[in-house]
């Protein structure tokens, strides 16, 4: 069947509907000539027992934002899919032979009778077997398995009929646990990928810099950084496989690609200099797929894998589940849809914590801002997770009150808490060791509920300097900086921090050099700091001459880039959320790590943000606060 179909008219596909316990499942029609005759793709869908029906494959992918616009014929009716789910079902009918794959999935270098011998008893071969992962000798290896039954969402479920949406979704986890292998397909070849993904299959490091912007090609491509592709491909006990364009690659040879660029990365930062040291990887690729392999461990383990840029959880109980701790860990992933940052981890927490319900139902009918703000309140009722209200952020609010985060980006002003050396055993520990009094009023299924927490204002804000440095577009789009962009910035916060053009004693001790240094790294240990900024001389006009090179590792010491810089009334300095403004509140909260930033509104209290506050981080500096008789009080969080 040619392309000379694609003048007629394309109609949806009329779904019967599915029983309980069934999936549709896809199965790819064989075309002879298919690449030369450019022929329209050929499928059939039907429904099958998840638990009795044929062995499938699952595919994970990122629809991405084109149309629709490929046609395809399913069960014989011409319908249009989009083109990175086309470009998919195009090469995995060309995997239909398994000669294909082994011959680089060339079909056009196949003779038709070979072809045919062999996808005969292609027929009658089993799909890729789940090995026992931990006790494997070696690497496991791709096998040259046609792709005959397969499970993909935007075909197999009815994306129009909500409730089957949302059964189907509350059963993502089995299906995919189900399958016999994950396929993760990351798109067509393009930006030398071959060679890319030539050189994982090898194994060999040697050259790898060479390649190392195809590499990083890869590592930046959307599949990583989309929720639900994570948790697919981080289900446990199933066999994955990457495949771009006509390469493929375990899930074990393609992470390889992750540990060798954080391994250059750290060469780089902290040992011998490579001698390309200076052409250093793009920034954006270090750690891409990450989340992926710390989704896998964690889910393979069954025990959380508590390393992160953004949370770490420090303080639990036996009984206290995770599933705040993975709102936030994976906060950056992305998702069209912002429910689905929540919908895409309750399958990983349905592996963690598997004594525990769903503490959110899947429900599409429901908005994002009332899937956010029951997710938030399980975490507060029940797994007593009150350092969440750190990542709340009037800047990514999606409900009407405050005090539930929202889940969609994350928030302006990022806890960070790996530098222990400033927040592990000295940092903000005071409040943070003492257990906070905080309840929900109105009733976990209330609307507009209310948080009563218990704290002590500790300053009122009284002057501001913005917009944030993220504004300005400093991060330059071949990596590094934009260092004249920096200098406008750096200049007009060292105006605000030094008004008097010289450096002064700061109101806590030391000088305001070495409080502003702090800030601007959100207090990162002046031992880690790799650099003290020349305010003065930005003043006196330096500009960009005066600051380290665009692609020097001093910049990785400005960690407040999202944040607005604020003086208070007892004359700290600081930076908080971007919304923040004269007049807000600088609070402590029993039971918090970081001082947050509230707004009255009439008698209760707005949530717009958390903050650093030089001089005001460390217990010792706050604990005197709580000996004086009416300093606690309570705050109503709307």
């Amino acid at each position: 069947m040619t392309n000379t179909r694609q003048s007629e008219d394309f109609q949806s596909l009329a779904y019967d509907p599915l029983q309980d316990g069934e999936i549709r499942l896809l199965k790819l029609n064989q075309t002879e000539n298919a690449v030369e005759n450019d022929s329209i793709i050929e499928c059939t869908i039907a429904h099958h027992s998840l638990h009795e029906g044929p062995v499938f494959s699952a595919l994970s992918y990122v629809w991405g934002n084109d149309e629709a616009v490929v046609p395809i014929t399913l069960n014989g009716k011409a319908t249009k899919v989009r083109p990175n789910l086309a470009s998919f079902l195009r090469q995995a009918q060309l995997q239909q032979d398994p000669p294909a794959a082994d011959s680089a999935l060339d079909a056009q270098h196949i003779t038709k009778h070979v072809r045919q011998a062999d996808t005969a008893r292609a027929r009658f071969e089993p799909f890729v077997t789940r090995p026992n992962i931990s006790s494997a000798a070696s690497p496991p290896q791709v096998k040259n398995t046609p792709v005959e039954y397969i499970w993909i969402d935007a075909l197999c479920i009815d994306q129009s009929n909500v409730p089957e949406r949302t059964a189907q979704v509350a059963m993502m986890r089995d299906i995919y646990a189900k399958s016999s292998r994950i396929i993760i397909w990351l798109g067509t070849a393009a930006d030398r990928s071959d060679r890319a993904m030539d050189m994982l299959k090898s194994g060999e490091k040697k050259g790898i810099l060479r390649e190392r912007t195809s590499l990083a090609a890869l590592m930046q491509r959307p599949y990583w950084t989309r929720a639900w592709t994570q948790q697919e491909a981080s289900t446990p006990d199933v066999p994955c496989e990457v495949w771009c364009g006509t390469k493929r690659l375990t899930y074990e040879e393609f992470r390889q690609m992750d540990d060798v660029f954080q391994e250059f990365h750290r060469r780089d930062n902290y040992g011998p200099r490579t001698n390309h040291a200076e052409e250093e990887l793009p920034h954006p690729a270090l750690g891409k797929i990450d989340s992926t392999k710390e989704l896998r461990s964690t889910r393979d383990t069954r025990v959380a894998y508590n390393r992160s840029n953004t949370y770490t959880r420090h303080y639990r109980t036996e009984q206290a589940a995770q599933f705040g701790n993975l709102l936030v860990k994976y906060m950056h992933l992305e998702a069209t849809d912002m429910r689905d940052r929540v919908y895409a981890l309750l399958p990983v927490y349905q592996d963690l914590e598997q004594s525990h319900g769903y503490p959110v139902e899947v429900d599409y009918t429901v908005a994002a801002g009332e899937v956010f703000r029951r997710a938030m309140a399980w975490a507060l009722a029940f797994e007593k997770d009150y350092h969440l209200l750190m990542f709340c952020s009037a800047g990514s609010r999606a409900g009407a009150e405050s005090w539930v985060v929202g889940f969609s980006k994350p928030p302006v002003m990022t806890p960070r808490f790996e530098d222990r050396m400033f927040y592990g055993k000295f940092g903000a520990g005071y409040w943070d060791l003492v257990r906070g009094d905080f309840r929900l009023l109105d009733g976990l299924s209330g609307a507009q509920q209310r948080l009563s927490v218990t704290g002590a204002e500790i300053a009122r804000i009284t002057d501001t300097y913005g917009p944030p440095l993220r504004t300005y577009n400093w991060l330059a789009p071949g990596g590094g900086v934009d260092v004249e962009q920096v200098a406008v910035w750096l200049e007009g916060a060292a105006r605000f921090a030094f008004p008097d053009k010289i450096d002064t004693p700061y109101v806590r001790g030391g000088s305001t050099v070495a409080a502003m240094d702090g800030i601007l790294s959100t207090g990162l240990s002046a031992i880690l700091r790799k650099t003290t900024w020349p305010y003065l001389d930005l003043i006196a006009g330096k500009g960009a001459s005066c600051l380290p090179g665009s692609r020097d590792g001093a910049w990785s010491d400005i960690r407040c880039e999202n944040g607005v810089l604020f003086r208070t009334d007892d004359g700290h300095l600081g930076a908080g959320d971007s919304a923040l403004q004269t007049g807000d509140v600088v609070v402590v909260i029993l039971g918090i790590r970081l001082p947050m930033i509230l707004r009255p509104v009439g008698d209760m209290w707005e949530i717009i943000g958390s903050c650093f506050v030089s001089g005001r981080m460390e217990w010792w500096d706050n604990s005197k606060m709580w000996e004086k008789d009416g300093e606690q009080k309570v705050f109503l969080i709307c």
